[in-house]
């Protein structure tokens, strides 16, 4: 009699532990485990770059962008330089003159502004094209014989050769010489004809 009592009190238990967890976990869906399955099922997959990644990515979108910056400012750059040396360049082929000296002498006292700003321009096109000589002669007016205005001519461009020396064009070979009256460019019959005549011309070949 014990025996049966103590297996039906079993069974009844059972019964009720089993009706228990069915109606808790499977009809109202309140077991943890359950709740983890539920929560794993519906749960959305993010995707999460460490920030080192995105630190890489934007330092290679911004020297990207750079690099085009440089490119484009180096084309600039290499422009302007072109320009600015095909302008020399054509001045030096014509010829540059120096002005202003007086009668009879061999040297400027004060040069003018632009002969300043022409030395740098000059100094600057030698570095940029690595040219290795110039020629500087000298002129005077018809004042004088032939022989006299041929060593003041060459005076003059030695004096013109100094001072591109003393200004910073080293290093290059500089041909002087004298064509005294010769090759006038305005007439010697006016005193304003007459200075511009007394010149020095700067040129290269």
């Amino acid at each position: 009699m014990k025996t049966k009592v103590l297996f039906l009190s079993i069974a009844l238990f059972s019964w009720i532990g089993l009706s228990t967890y069915y109606y808790v976990c499977k009809i109202k869906k309140l077991c943890p485990h359950e709740k983890t399955e539920i929560a794993h099922s519906n749960k959305k997959e993010i995707q999460i770059i460490p920030e080192e990644i995105k630190l890489t990515h934007k330092k290679e979108a911004v020297n990207e962008t750079d690099s085009g910056a440089n490119i484009d400012s180096t084309k600039i750059k290499n422009e302007n330089l072109k320009v600015e040396i095909n302008k020399v360049k054509k001045i030096l082929q014509t010829g540059y003159s120096v002005y202003n000296f007086p009668n009879g002498k061999t040297s400027i006292k004060t040069f003018k502004p632009e002969f300043h700003e022409f030395v740098k321009q000059l100094i600057s096109f030698k570095e940029k094209t690595g040219i290795t000589k110039i020629f500087i002669t000298g002129y005077t007016d018809n004042t004088g014989n032939d022989k006299i205005n041929k060593r003041l001519g060459r005076q003059r461009a030695e004096f013109v050769k100094k001072t591109l020396q003393a200004k910073g064009l080293k290093n290059i070979e500089y041909v002087v010489a004298s064509k005294g009256a010769d090759s006038p460019i305005a007439s010697n019959n006016s005193d304003s004809g007459k200075l511009k005549n007394r010149r020095v011309l700067i040129t290269i070949q």
